[in-house]
């Protein structure tokens, strides 16, 4: 039986590639509504589970008629400079970009599988009407004209949260409250995204370029101003209406989060686990709650102390 999902999804790829094909050549209005209707719809197809071989083939199609009818040659458009989103896991880098997709359509290459579909030379064109992020968990590599926004949150409340994520990813077995400590040596040892530590100490090495923010997940949880912040540093030109309604519909986000247990917050804890401190106070900081003295000595026998104290998550070695 044809699945109704896939069905509906090749009808309107079909439609959006014949459009495509039958336009003129000059990009304008049109082609950018055009351009953000295949790049969100493929978000959409994303979200209906796996991308189907049809549906590929169809969105590779609609991909060649706007290069080749629509889209200026790649050596006659000047790149522009990136924008980006990095944190370390569970900082608040998805929530916050949440809340920038719901002031302007943001395009990022973690959104889709085929980065293609981020880089086509037409989207290089200045004055495109979406903000182009690229969404990473590492620090990238410098350069001036690019702009680097970092966000943060204190590493002793996002470890019990990484540790759970990850657990249910099979990445690792500890859900005890003692493990805490082998926790802390797998991020240093084998995670894939390293340590929060080595993280910070390179963003923090950045941090007196002009083109460099840091905000702290907790602001951007709590006050509306530090969305502020966020869009005026990435250029966008909004209204406080907007910023405070974006704010306040942050939870949408997570809510969607929630759906998918490979994101750690569906809230089903093992009982008498190292989580359920952590899961009872989510939101808030439970880090005296979820972490031992062994835990606490581990990190500062790593060196975290002056990064804490640099973020002003410590005011000395006495935490």
């Amino acid at each position: 039986m044809d699945d109704p999902a896939e069905t509906l999804n090749l009808a309107l790829l079909e439609v959006l590639r014949d459009r495509v094909a039958e336009a003129g050549a000059a990009p304008g209005v049109d082609f950018d509504a055009w351009v953000l209707e295949l790049l969100q719809g493929y978000r959409l197809l994303r979200g209906t589970g796996r991308i189907t071989a049809g549906e590929q083939r169809l969105i590779l199609e609609v991909m060649r008629g706007l290069e080749t009818r629509h889209g200026p040659p790649r050596d006659q458009v000047p790149a522009q400079p990136q924008r980006y989103i990095a944190s370390y896991p569970r900082s608040g880098n998805t929530m916050t970009l949440g809340m920038l997709k719901a002031l302007t359509p943001v395009l990022t290459t973690s959104d889709m599988r085929d980065s293609k579909l981020c880089t086509m030379p037409a989207l290089e064109r200045p004055g495109f009407p979406a903000l182009r992020l690229a969404k990473t968990h590492q620090v990238p590599a410098w350069r001036p004209e690019n702009r680097y926004l970092f966000v943060f949150r204190d590493p002793r409340d996002l470890l019990p949260s990484l540790a759970y994520m990850t657990l249910k990813a099979g990445e690792h077995a500890f859900t005890e409250r003692h493990q805490m400590v082998e926790f802390i040596a797998f991020l240093h040892e084998r995670y894939v995204f390293g340590s929060w530590l080595d993280f910070a100490r390179a963003a923090l090495a950045l941090q007196g370029h002009e083109n460099v923010a840091i905000e702290q997940y907790d602001a951007l949880d709590g006050d509306w101003r530090a969305l502020a912040r966020v869009a005026a540093f990435l250029g966008l030109d909004v209204t406080e209406t907007r910023l405070r309604a974006a704010f306040a519909d942050r939870g949408r986000t997570l809510e969607k989060m929630r759906d998918k247990p490979r994101w750690g917050l569906d809230g089903a804890a093992p009982p008498g686990s190292l989580y359920e401190a952590w899961m009872a106070a989510r939101g808030g900081s439970s880090w005296r709650e979820t972490l031992d003295e062994a835990a606490k000595e581990a990190l500062k026998s790593r060196g975290y102390t002056p990064a804490l104290i640099a973020l002003g998550y410590a005011e000395d070695d006495s935490w």
